[in-house]
């Protein structure tokens, strides 16, 4: 658990400092950010987005190609046979 540390006796800024930090630029291009759905950005400009949804793809084709393979390997000998 972390130990937070309060410190009571505080100086005062100067306004020097208040400017400093004041970046009303940045404010509204954070808000832009972050207020803009994930969904209107395309797939090829966000790679890990791109990524994911390529490895959901491959293990959703796995997982067919295994489930093929095992259904085939408990048809009885007749039935593949009967198939052919």
């Amino acid at each position: 658990m972390k130990k937070y540390r309060l410190d009571k006796e505080h100086k005062e800024l100067s306004n020097k400092d208040v400017l400093r930090y004041k970046s009303f630029g940045k404010l509204v291009y954070n808000y832009q950010i972050a207020t803009r759905p994930l969904y209107k950005k395309p797939l090829y400009k966000d790679p890990k987005m791109f990524i994911t949804l390529v490895i959901i793809i491959l293990l959703a084709i796995w997982v067919a190609e295994e489930s093929n393979k095992e259904k085939d390997q408990q048809k009885e000998p007749q039935e593949i046979l009967d198939e052919r």
